[in-house]
């Protein structure tokens, strides 16, 4: 993480995404205008949180990694909103690890400024309290998908989730961990997919050539932004 100090770039990004509107108290003095490179790490899972995060622009990988060495994506965040409430709520260390797939901009909250502040901030409470009933239902709805639906029906579903004009195109890394499997697992069924005459590959695109016979595959659909 890398502080910017250009306070007209920090009032221009407060400005675009009426960061106030996020809160009732006048935190912006406070505030801290962060950039994360691709790849780098917003924290990991058991860290203990010194300050509260505003995500902006970019996109960020929320994730939950297991003893057997899997990790569990739980979604992709590429619309500002505050992370970090629950370790706000509770005052733990972090539940999941956040790692930035883009270049991405976020602001930083220290709580030894600002967490009492925040404690008394009815807007800011209750933008928490729907980020975290939106996070749940998220979680709830692709877990059940994840263990009940076969893994087959969960690409397909996925798939027509995200596809445009009969193309999809997506972060192969990501897929797995969203869909509950393994990469060589999700390869051959990509493959099964365009044996069985659903899908062609072009490039790192996939082309959709029956739509019906996907959605016959198909089951719930998933939400994996937010």
């Amino acid at each position: 993480m890398k502080f910017i100090e250009d306070e007209k770039q920090k009032n221009r990004y407060m400005e675009k995404y009426q960061i106030h509107r996020m809160f009732h108290s006048n935190l912006r003095e406070h505030m801290k205008l962060a950039v994360f490179q691709e790849k780098e790490y917003v924290y990991h899972q058991g860290d203990l949180l010194n300050g509260l995060f505003v995500f902006i622009t970019g996109e960020w990988k929320v994730y939950y990694s297991l003893e057997n060495g899997k990790d569990a994506v739980f979604r992709l965040l590429n619309q500002p909103r505050i992370v970090g409430e629950i370790e706000f709520m509770l005052n733990s260390p972090a539940t999941t690890t956040i790692q930035s797939t883009k270049l991405s901009y976020a602001f930083y909250l220290p709580y030894q400024q600002c967490r009492s502040l925040l404690k008394e901030d009815a807007v800011f409470l209750g933008n928490i309290s729907y980020n975290m009933a939106e996070a749940l239902y998220i979680t709830n709805n692709n877990a059940s998908i994840n263990q009940y639906y076969s893994p087959k029906s969960r690409i397909a579903s996925f798939i027509l989730s995200i596809e445009k004009d009969g193309h999809f195109s997506f972060n192969y890394k990501l897929l797995p961990g969203l869909t509950g499997m393994s990469d060589r697992h999700m390869f051959r069924i990509l493959n099964e997919l365009i044996q069985d005459g659903c899908l062609k590959k072009d490039g790192e695109f996939y082309t959709i050539l029956n739509y019906e016979a996907l959605e016959d595959i198909s089951c719930e659909a998933y939400i994996h932004k937010i």
